[in-house]
């Protein structure tokens, strides 16, 4: 009698239950994913994935199944271990909730995964930048506006960033389209992907967003990330500096950080991927270049060190440039001032050097084995341009129809070189060079060219000195002082001053002592403070003028029938530095030549000039 009790009233308990009958008859974890249901980003990121996978592919199942199980682990680590039974209400179920801030949290975890899970899709695909064209395709920017190479730090990328003032428009380098026009500040959209499908935008010193190229959808925010490197469709190299970590390799797959060793932090690194092997990734910092492996052992995910190429002491790797070439099998970098290639597999180095050049700038080129290399003679005022460097045959051959102002790479995924200038870009199928030489010969003939630069130069600055002389050509003058000899005598300050008692200012005398000689003599007097210049012209000396110049007012007395001329507020007490050439110019401007015997001092009583 008893059993026939009880069995009506598990019903009615059900029924007295109230309209939550249903739920109370699902796992533990379903009701409270229920009663804490997901937020709108995490669906949407869900649907998002979803709608991109064929339906009833096994692509599309296998992506619900982790998710599925995702959700399953999400109500175990948020519920704390509480496990709802039949008889608990909805509402006694979200009473016994702990914290909604574990959920807010794991629904972010799950979008980021749906938003990498999407960022590898892209990743898989062929590049956006459609075929390219046989002709040059000039591509001119606005006025007071400039492009931008979109590179991904390591010269693959087949998408251009042509940037103005408050936007970016990314433009396929193959076909010449506009993907998609970025509203964002100068330098907000940092790097593209090696297929252009997807950039990088900076949101804020460590935040990151990855977006789509297409329509610009925003895939995956970083908050922590300070840089984002592209390694191939698995993983993405991620910057972050913090106390615990420096860098990790995030994986696209299953969203989870696999820490890069710490002894890391000492300096700046790049990562650079190894050629079919997505499991590896190399680490070059400016001290040495290093290879690591993703393992995977007893359920822990790490990357583990394989192979090690250290620097040698005063030798620095340049890691700011690091460029991709000959389809991935070489990388191009710079060690001091010279070229090094790379066997991202081997870790093998070839060091090209070409003194006394030094290397300002390399990429690939169109042809394997050749290089784009910049190469400087001391200073960039002495570049000779850009040359295609034969590693195996150490020829160079000058590339031609590039200015020198102008900038030149070359896109292995588009296969296209760009130049690119203060306001106008440039893009070429194919560059034009002259013939090769042997590197002797290639820098025997820049040297001479650098000379020769440096002469043309001088000689253009003196022809422009003499069309705007301060004193007429038809004086009498201007042709005394083009056939006179030229010295000049600088101070900072006399040795001894004449000065008011209780003031700083004052002026005090400097002893200029004119000799005899052959020639006339133009004399040159300068300095800081003001300076009494008192000549005295010996027998036969022959003054055609004396030009002083200071900042503060100086006078001169004993010149006899020469012209006194006060020519300018430039000063100089030694006979090099910018000081001495602002003094030379000035100089130049009245005589139309350059001071040819100079003496000097920071405190100065006694000279003699003359004497020739």
């Amino acid at each position: 009698m008893r059993r026939l009790v009880l069995i009506p009233l598990l019903p009615l308990s059900l029924l007295l239950g109230g309209c939550d009958l249903g739920d109370r008859l699902r796992s533990g974890e379903d009701r409270i994913n229920a009663v804490m249901p997901l937020s709108a980003q995490a669906l949407q990121a869900h649907d998002r994935l979803m709608a991109r996978l064929p339906e009833k592919s096994p692509e599309r199942a296998a992506a619900e199944q982790v998710w599925a199980e995702r959700l399953q682990l999400r109500a175990r680590d948020c519920g704390q271990g509480f496990k709802p039974a039949w008889h608990h209400s909805n509402a006694q179920v979200r009473t016994r909730i702990a914290s909604e801030t574990c959920f807010a949290v794991f629904d972010r975890k799950l979008s980021a995964w749906a938003g990498l899970r999407r960022v590898r899709q892209l990743l898989t695909m062929p590049s956006i930048a459609g075929a390219a064209k046989d002709a040059a395709s000039p591509l001119t920017l606005p006025r007071g506006e400039r492009g931008f190479a979109g590179l991904d730090g390591q010269g693959r990328s087949s998408v251009l960033l042509m940037r103005s003032t408050d936007q970016v428009a990314l433009v396929a380098l193959g076909d010449g389209r506009t993907l998609h026009t970025h509203q964002s500040s100068q330098a907000s959209v940092e790097s593209v992907s090696p297929n252009g499908r997807l950039f990088v935008e900076r949101v804020a010193d460590r935040v990151r967003r990855i977006h789509a190229t297409e329509g610009g959808e925003v895939l995956v925010e970083l908050p922590h990330a300070q840089a984002i490197s592209w390694l191939g469709s698995r993983y993405l190299a991620v910057t972050e500096p913090s106390a615990d970590k420096y860098g990790y390799l995030l994986d696209l797959e299953t969203a989870e950080e696999v820490l890069v060793p710490a002894r890391l932090q000492a300096s700046g690194y790049r990562f650079l991927p190894v050629p079919g092997n997505e499991r590896r990734v190399n680490v070059l910092s400016s001290t040495s270049l290093e290879q690591f492996e993703v393992r995977s052992e007893s359920g822990r995910t790490t990357a583990s060190l394989v192979a090690e190429k250290p620097g040698t002491v005063g030798q620095r790797f340049g890691t700011g440039d690091v460029q991709e070439a000959d389809g991935g099998k070489r990388w191009l970098t710079r060690l001091d001032s010279d070229l090094l290639l790379i066997d991202p597999v081997s870790l093998d180095l070839q060091r090209i050097s070409m003194p006394p050049a030094f290397v300002r700038d390399a990429s690939p080129s169109a042809e394997p084995g050749r290089y784009l290399v910049k190469l400087e003679l001391g200073s960039s005022s002495t570049a000779n341009g850009y040359y295609l460097l034969d590693a195996a045959a150490r020829t160079l051959a000058r590339v031609q129809g590039v200015e020198r102002e102008q900038e030149l790479r070359y896109f292995p995924a588009a296969g296209r070189y760009v130049a690119m200038g203060p306001d106008s870009l440039q893009v070429l199928g194919a560059l034009a060079a002259e013939a090769p030489r042997t590197l002797d010969s290639a820098m025997v003939a820049l040297q001479k060219e650098s000379e020769n630069r440096k002469l043309n130069e001088a000689d253009q600055q003196m022809l422009a000195l003499m069309q705007s002389a301060s004193i007429p050509a038809d004086s009498p003058l201007f042709q005394q002082m083009r056939s006179a000899r030229i010295e000049a005598v600088g101070v900072y300050e006399p040795r001894v001053f004449s000065s008011t008692p209780g003031k700083m200012d004052g002026s005090g005398p400097v002893d200029v002592i004119v000799r005899r000689s052959s020639r006339p003599l133009v004399l040159v007097l300068s300095s800081y403070r003001s300076v009494q210049w008192r000549l005295r012209l010996e027998p036969g000396a022959r003054v055609e003028a004396v030009l002083h110049s200071g900042y503060e007012d100086s006078t001169v007395v004993g010149a006899g029938t020469a012209r006194v001329l006060k020519i300018g507020t430039e000063y100089a007490y030694q006979g090099e530095g910018a000081a001495y050439q602002a003094l030379q110019r000035q100089v130049a401007r009245w005589t139309t030549r350059s001071i040819q015997q100079f003496q000097g001092s920071y405190q100065g009583s006694n000279f003699s000039v003359g004497g020739n």
